[in-house]
């Protein structure tokens, strides 16, 4: 259950603050990619034609680059 929950403070975090935004690349693990959406549980990605889900507690227990859009 526990990472349920940091999942979802997680991102209610990332939501209420505005850290990223859709359309920004996003370096998670040495892969870049482009954020396409922000969930309670998840954060969607993309990159050559594949959709990759991330669970927010892995953005917020490791170091994660942003790029904004222009």
């Amino acid at each position: 259950m526990q990472p349920y929950i940091m999942s979802l403070l997680a991102g209610a975090t990332f939501r209420s603050t505005d850290m990223f935004r859709k359309g920004d690349s996003v370096r998670i693990k040495d892969t870049i990619y482009i954020l396409d959406h922000i969930g309670l549980l998840y954060v969607c990605v993309k990159k050559d034609n594949f959709v990759t889900y991330f669970p927010n507690a892995t953005l917020s227990s490791s170091a994660v680059g942003i790029r904004k859009r222009d």
